[in-house]
């Protein structure tokens, strides 16, 4: 995968290595976020003395831009992309602990639905009743 960014006295050329980079949704260059969806990929056809050379998917974006040169017939208004945003910060775990939580920030939940479920509220009032006197 190819991002292409171009600016004003220069085109940049960004190759999409990393395995990880493969799964995320937004590349960041120069300090610029582009957003890189994959049904907006475009596939880049290179002929090197009348014979295909291998190609890759690309999308190309003028620098400081959030729409590409080529939509693909894909919507790219703030609303939709904030919408993305969104999605991708759900799907996407970034926490402290990521996979290895502990015990209270899982558990921590549950125990707040037994405690606010009518039997927990009963409990609750009870023990505060004995407790006070």
């Amino acid at each position: 995968m190819i991002v292409i960014i171009s600016g004003v006295n220069r085109v940049e050329f960004c190759n999409v290595k990393k395995k990880t980079d493969f799964d995320r949704r937004f590349f960041m260059t120069r300090g610029q976020l582009y957003f890189v969806p994959s049904d907006g990929l475009t596939r880049m056809r290179i002929y090197a003395f009348g014979k295909e050379r291998p190609s890759e998917a690309c999308i190309a974006y003028r620098e400081n831009e959030i729409i590409p040169y080529d939509t693909c017939g894909r919507d790219y208004c703030m609303d939709n992309l904030l919408a993305d945003i969104d999605r991708y910060k759900e799907m996407t775990d970034y926490g402290l602990f990521k996979n290895k939580k502990p015990w209270f920030t899982t558990k921590g939940p549950e125990i707040w639905k037994f405690l606010t479920s009518g039997g927990g509220i009963a409990i609750i009032v009870l023990l505060w009743v004995f407790l006070s006197r």
